[in-house]
């Protein structure tokens, strides 16, 4: 008898150190977060010029210029383009710059924060099958390993966070036997930025042959008909045309 309430003493404080872990883990992280969210804003504070706000700044322009029917393909010195993504991924810019550049850093910095939430849940998804209650390293290991890298992303407005999220994502989403939802993931990506298309070459090595289709399909959706509206079907073939030069 001695020995069963020992043994349950034991475990209780097991648990209770292991919720503590937890909830210590959740709170450094939400500071880290914060802390990598207000670098971004407090440079638009220091100065409204595009050289203070990185890439946020360069990118805000070219949503302005997508929003007002320019020019998305400019040249600027050295005679290369100013804006290499997918034409879709002017036409999202065009969405957030309508609000002015502070939302639209502001926006971002959210999409990267959930990104990085969700790609910290994900791995551990795919590595253990379980979200949560895994051992406290799983999390802190790679997570703090990743960070100089993360800090990079949030302080120049790059948009792989997000990318690797919807890689992640597709994955999960090929062991939950949902391959449409992963082709859909990766059609996105890549109509954000070209390199994850090359997850197809996975999906055929795989035989994963509806991920396959519904990769081409919705890449198909988003780089030619999602953007014809706004940009004109005629232009939007040649801004893909331009884009692929």
């Amino acid at each position: 008898m001695v020995t069963l309430v020992v043994a349950i003493s034991a475990m209780d404080v097991k648990k209770n150190l292991n919720n503590r872990t937890y909830k210590l883990l959740i709170i450094v992280f939400a500071v880290v977060i914060m802390g990598f969210s207000v670098a971004p804003v407090c440079n638009y504070f220091r100065s409204h010029t595009r050289d203070h706000t990185k890439d946020y700044g360069k990118l805000y322009q070219t949503g302005q210029i997508a929003l007002h029917h320019g020019d998305i393909y400019r040249k600027g010195k050295g005679d290369t383009f100013q804006f290499m993504y997918p034409p879709t991924a002017a036409l999202i810019l065009a969405s957030l710059s309508a609000f002015g550049l502070l939302p639209f850093i502001v926006i971002i910095v959210l999409a990267n924060s959930a990104a990085w939430v969700a790609s910290v849940l994900l791995s551990i998804y795919l590595t253990t099958g379980k979200v949560l209650r895994q051992h406290s390293l799983l999390y802190l290991i790679p997570t703090a390993c990743c960070a100089p890298y993360i800090w990079d992303i949030y302080h120049l407005g790059q948009p792989n966070l997000l990318l690797l999220a919807c890689m992640l994502g597709a994955f999960t989403c090929l062991q939950l036997k949902k391959e449409w939802c992963a082709g859909a993931l990766i059609a996105f990506a890549a109509a954000i930025k070209a390199f994850p298309i090359l997850s197809i070459v996975y999906f055929l090595y795989r035989r994963q042959w509806k991920a396959v289709l519904s990769t081409l399909a919705f890449l198909c959706f988003l780089l030619v008909l999602l953007p014809a509206p706004f940009r004109g079907f005629q232009r939007n073939l040649q801004d893909l045309k331009t884009w692929n030069e």
